[in-house]
């Protein structure tokens, strides 16, 4: 076989063969280049020659013969002649002719111009053998010919010699005064020998060039499909591991909010430890679907103007819970009000990472600082264009020098100080960070010194002006947003669910009769799925379930229900399939639903609220933010169409709320009602039972009440209220930011005000915007 092999390369060295194709494509190009050269070599040859003869010599220029002394003149027609074959060569590489038909127009206008040189040499009895080699030498260099090829061209040179000293011996007085000698025979055959030598070392240079760029080609693709096919598997394993968490993770929290009765404390806190668990893992999934996005180049950024003082300040409340149990103390420090040109969910998972990190190294007791600042690191400075920078440092053991090398390495984890190799870290969250950064433009830093702690600065581009057009959200370049400002929420924080979740219980009216619950169809291709969503809905709601899409459709239409929650992912008709047709529906477009699915990503989620979603939640999801938004949209949209029912009959009042006259009892109830809530709209601690208080009733008789007025629960109730008025003061403009009318209606965090915002008004909070 290997002989095989050699006597190919063998033959394809002396251009016997030109295979396989791809070779033939490089050999194309270089003579495209080649003949282009060679025109420009001719181009310079005729015009050093005329040059010299002109202004050195003096010679003449003639058009005809004469009978001037043939040696010191210069013949016009043969140097326009070689000039017009300089500019065909010219012409056609620039138009890129195939391999056969530039290879034989390069020999004919060789031997063309060679014949031309030759007549004129006649004419003046002195024989330019310099200017036939150079013809000889420019054409087999610059051309890339077989090698026999050239051989040929050389022995057709001979021949032309040999012709020429026939016609000069026929026409001379003096046949032995021949002007081809046998010397000038003798050196054409030997530089003729020497440029197929010459040819045959281009020749199989060029094709060892193109083996070795073939075979690094060939590797370079297999190791991208191989990378390809690890984020693959790492995204698809990702997608599957979702369901099982999510499984794992709602059961657990149900259990530590004490669904399932009083737990003993040794079980509580193993299943606490099990629940920390499933979230470490389920922030591994996140990290490896982020950096199989990365991978692909399938990471789109929604660049946009960001406050990095309120992020950081919104990051650190998010982490106040490990602060506490850590007895860490997190600093914040700012210099003015910093901007960012940053995607403001990328710079979420950035900070996360890196307080997560931090938290990590940072003894108890210990100290965190966050620091931000948009001006240029040099203090006399006045760069507008130097980056923002925002570092978080920790007060742990500091990291050696070679460690330092390898932190944002992937799957080059970090051990805490005092604990076992085992103990280190996966190494992605810091490859995370450092990825997304430079997406932006911007870089990662580490400055760390044993004993001294860590700090990791992360630059980012202070203006849009420095990013892509196509990675800048439009119309976000004139003034910094407010980085609650979005509709990309996926799941509420911990600090959030918490407040729900004890609160929740003794603020929601009794459950209704099985009679007069509403119906939640439950739409998944999983049955363990199914079965737990219904365990999670059925305490509150009538929940059927269909196994996909067009089962699901066939059941609305039989009998619709109050909501739809829906995987994405599913045979026969997915999600997304599914939304469309409920929408395109004149009898069911009215339905809320819900999107809960393993696809969290900016895309997926941006579709499904384009197909009609009106939320959606990834999984793993927290079971107490589900139950949340199935009240909030039931409730809600139970709400208006309870109100344009009586828009026909009646005008609203200016707050939207329909009150009938004082004269009626319950609409003096109703009107009391509006008015307690309205004195406390900013107050955030208001609740139930302060509402309770505020109109003289028990919180029974409260909910009682207003479930037979509005059709709401009393937390519904004061939601509906405050997020109205929310709307009343951005659309004029008493309030410029969202977080402004977060605080203005008792929301102390922006972001879940955010997606309450857009869960009731179909839109987020800067479309109301003055």
């Amino acid at each position: 076989m290997s002989d095989i092999v050699d006597r190919d390369q063998l033959r394809c060295w002396l251009g016997l063969i030109e295979e396989p194709p791809a070779f033939r494509k490089l050999l194309r190009r270089l003579q495209w280049k080649g003949l282009q050269l060679a025109g420009i070599l001719g181009l310079a040859c005729v015009s050093v020659h005329v040059g010299f003869g002109v202004l050195l010599f003096d010679d003449a220029m003639v058009w005809t013969w004469t009978s001037m002394p043939r040696p010191e003149v210069l013949s016009v027609p043969d140097k326009l002649f070689s000039i017009g074959l300089c500019l065909v060569l010219f012409g056609v590489g620039r138009r890129r002719c195939s391999l056969r038909t530039g290879r034989a127009l390069a020999a004919a206008a060789a031997l063309l111009g060679a014949a031309a040189s030759l007549y004129s040499d006649l004419q003046t009895g002195v024989l330019a053998f310099e200017y036939l080699m150079f013809i000889l030498i420019a054409t087999a260099a610059t051309i890339p010919f077989r090698p026999w090829q050239t051989g040929l061209l050389g022995l057709s040179l001979i021949a032309l010699l040999l012709l020429s000293r026939q016609i000069d011996a026929a026409v001379s007085a003096i046949p032995e005064a021949s002007l081809v000698s046998d010397a000038h025979l003798l050196r054409t055959g030997v530089m003729t020998l020497i440029m197929s030598g010459v040819s045959v070392l281009l020749y199989a240079s060029r094709y060892r060039q193109y083996r070795t760029r073939h075979h690094a080609e060939a590797l370079r693709d297999e190791y991208e499909a191989l990378e390809a096919e690890k984020s693959r598997l790492f995204a698809n394993l990702s997608h599957e591991l979702r369901s099982p968490l999510t499984l794992l993770q709602s059961p657990l929290q149900d259990a530590l909010n004490g669904q399932y009765g009083a737990l003993p404390q040794p079980f509580a806190e193993r299943l606490s430890d099990m629940k920390k668990q499933t979230d470490r893992l389920q922030s591994l999934v996140d990290q490896l679907l982020q950096l199989s996005k990365l991978d692909e180049g399938k990471m789109e950024l929604e660049a946009q103007p960001v406050r990095l003082d309120k992020m950081l300040d919104h990051m650190r409340s998010l982490f106040q819970s490990a602060a506490k149990q850590k007895s860490i103390e997190v600093r914040l420090e700012t210099d003015g009000a910093p901007t960012a040109c940053v995607d403001p969910n990328a710079l979420q998972k950035i900070l996360s990472n890196l307080l997560s990190n931090a938290f990590e190294h940072t003894p108890d007791g210990g100290t965190i600082r966050l620091r931000a600042r948009s001006q240029s690191l040099e203090p006399d400075s006045a760069d507008d264009f130097a980056p923002a920078t925002l570092s978080v440092r920790d007060s742990g053991p500091g990291l050696p020098e070679d460690v330092q090398d390898n932190l944002f390495q992937r799957y080059v984890g970090v051990a805490p100080e005092g604990s076992s190799p085992f103990d280190a870290s996966t190494g992605i969250g810091l490859a995370v960070v450092k990825e997304l950064a430079e997406r932006h433009g911007g870089s990662v830093e580490t400055n760390s010194e044993p004993g001294f702690g860590t700090e990791i600065l992360v630059t980012l581009p202070r203006t849009c002006d420095a990013l892509p057009d196509e990675d800048v959200l439009s119309d976000s370049k004139a003034s910094p947003h407010d980085p609650f400002d979005s509709d990309l929420h996926y799941t509420m924080s911990t600090r959030e669910l918490e407040a729900l979740s004890a609160p929740e219980e003794s603020e929601s009216a009794p459950p209704p009769p099985e009679d007069e619950r509403p119906e939640v169809l439950v739409v998944d291709d999983e049955q363990d799925v199914r079965t737990y969503l219904e365990e999670v809905l059925a305490p509150r709601y009538a929940v059927r379930s269909a196994a996909d899409g067009n089962e699901a459709l066939e059941s609305m239409r039989e009998h619709p229900p109050a909501l739809v929650v829906s995987d994405v992912v599913m045979p026969h008709r997915d999600g997304f399939e599914l939304c469309r047709a409920i929408r395109a529906d004149e009898s069911l477009r009215t339905i809320p639903i819900i999107l809960l699915t393993v696809q969290r990503t900016d895309q997926s989620k941006r579709m499904g609220i384009r197909e009609g979603a009106d939320a959606y939640v990834g999984k793993p999801f927290h079971p107490e933010e589900l139950r949340q938004r199935v009240e909030n949209l039931i409730e809600v949209r139970s709400y208006i169409r309870k109100e344009q029912q009586q828009a026909t009959t009646a005008a609203p009042a200016p707050d939207g709320l329909d009150i009938p006259s004082d004269e009626n009892s319950e609409s003096a109830f109703l009107a009391r009602a509006h008015d307690v809530v309205d004195d406390h709209l900013g107050n955030s601690s208001f609740g139930v039972d302060w509402f309770a208080d505020e109109m003289e009733l028990s919180t029974r008789q409260l909910q009682r009440r207003l479930q037979e007025e509005t059709g709401l629960s009393a937390a519904s109730f004061t939601r509906a209220l405050r997020l109205r008025r929310a709307a009343d003061l951005l659309r004029t403009g008493d309030v410029t930011t969202v977080a402004d009318a977060a605080d203005a209606v008792g929301y102390r965090d922006p972001s879940y005000f955010s997606q309450l915002f857009k869960e009731v008004h179909g839109a987020p909070p800067s479309e109301f915007k003055a």
